[in-house]
């Protein structure tokens, strides 16, 4: 089993394993990176920010001081490639991460001809299963 080592993920690995000792803690798949950008004089909700700032990120115009959309899609697509090669080993794994970096992992397994068995879940709480190619 694989998380990432952001507060969140390590919860929930524990919550899954009752503890991190069978467990392995990596970088590559720490969520996204996300900062609210600033205009002067703009009052709106916080989800209307959050939108807002994460499509000015998608265009590579709110990524200053944090990791580019390009760059994060790279380390999914080598996270992914590290899942698959894993999973070939071992036959059987398991990954604790979340929001975006889950959506482009799954996208480049499928890619590499995985298949998505169950997506499940909402906004909070998703469950990803797929199956490796045989």
């Amino acid at each position: 089993m694989y998380y990432s080592p952001l507060p969140r993920a390590q919860h929930s690995t524990e919550i899954l394993l009752d503890s991190l000792s069978d467990a392995q803690a990596d970088s590559q798949f720490v969520e996204f990176a996300r900062k609210i950008a600033r205009l002067p004089d703009c009052k709106y909700r916080l989800t209307t920010w959050l939108l807002f700032s994460r499509a000015l990120w998608l265009m590579g115009l709110n990524d200053r001081g944090i990791e580019s959309f390009r760059k994060a899609r790279q380390r999914a697509r080598a996270g992914a490639e590290f899942l698959h090669q894993k999973a070939l080993q071992k036959g059987r794994l398991v990954l604790v991460a979340h929001g975006l970096l889950n959506r482009y992992l799954r996208l480049y397994l499928v890619k590499k001809g995985w298949k998505v068995v169950r997506k499940a879940g909402n906004e909070y709480l998703g469950v990803n299963i797929l199956v490796k190619p045989t």
